[in-house]
């Protein structure tokens, strides 16, 4: 690609009709989005959804999804398409721009993944401010990952996500990681087996908690398995280049890890759990 040509920023957004919105109302907004990109004078809109250079339109999606630059998603209604592709993306280390109505509730803690948020009646002049911001938004999102590439990233990072709050014996409160959290009720949990009066604990309770906790782990596990093998399975069908396939891959597999090791910390407080319920 050359210094004159621009780079490309995919669209990722609903197009269809669905209760409360129109096509014409996805329209507006396509439009709008295009104007927020083509104002940063460093990118040239590119809709994921429409045919270049193949006849195959999920084929299509695919490419652009992971070969654009940089990438802005509209997940306003939490359209299961957009949000898939959204999926799709986040496994890459590219850049992506999330926005979405203020009629739409956000599926994630804000803490995770930054948004930034436009009327759904698309008042002129509130509009006006958003497409400034957005433009401000991508410019700077391109600048921090051609910054330092290899090192960019958009998904948590469970060993820095700051979420807990643990009263510690002092009585002092102290934010902790997810791991920590759960090896800080461990220990909670262990003392009281050695001396239960110290706990007033309802074991029937805490035995209930622990297969609930179980069943979600367990659940995520087999859709987030779902999840890899059609990505996969899409990418094998697409025209995506056998380095494209490559990164992707070890994404999944690095998020795969990641949980693994949660994982551990989760078998750790169910073993002292059911000593705990095991007398």
């Amino acid at each position: 690609m050359s210094a004159d040509t621009p780079k490309t920023c995919g669209i990722i957004m609903p197009i269809s009709s669905c209760p409360g919105y129109t096509e014409e109302h996805w329209v507006n907004v396509l439009n709008i989005i295009k104007e927020a990109i083509s104002k940063t004078e460093k990118f040239a809109p590119v809709p994921v959804w429409l045919e270049t250079k193949t006849d195959v339109i999920h084929s299509t999606i695919i490419s652009n999804i992971l070969k654009c630059d940089i990438i802005v998603c509209d997940m306003s209604t939490n359209n299961p398409n957009v949000m898939y592709e959204l999926g799709l993306r986040m496994t890459m280390r590219k850049p992506v721009v999330i926005i979405k109505d203020d009629m739409t509730k956000a599926p994630f803690d804000t803490n995770v993944l930054r948004y930034e948020q436009y009327p759904k009646d698309l008042h002129y002049y509130k509009i006006e401010a958003f497409i400034k911001k957005l433009r401000e938004i991508i410019t700077d999102t391109w600048k921090k990952y051609s910054d330092d590439p290899e090192s960019f990233t958009q998904l948590i990072n469970l060993d820095d996500y700051k979420k807990y709050k643990i009263v510690t014996a002092s009585g002092e409160v102290e934010e902790q990681t997810v791991q920590d959290a759960i090896k800080s009720i461990y220990q909670i949990i262990r003392k009281s087996t050695h001396n239960p009066s110290v706990a007033n604990i309802d074991l029937t309770e805490l035995s209930s908690a622990k297969w609930e906790v179980k069943s979600a782990r367990d659940a995520f596990k087999k859709t987030f398995q779902e999840i890899k093998d059609k990505l996969l399975d899409d990418l094998n069908h697409s025209d995506a280049t056998e380095t494209l396939r490559t990164q992707t891959t070890e994404q999944i597999d690095s998020i795969l890890m990641g949980f693994e090791v949660f994982e551990d910390s989760l078998e750790s407080l169910f073993k002292a759990i059911e000593d705990v319920v095991n007398g």
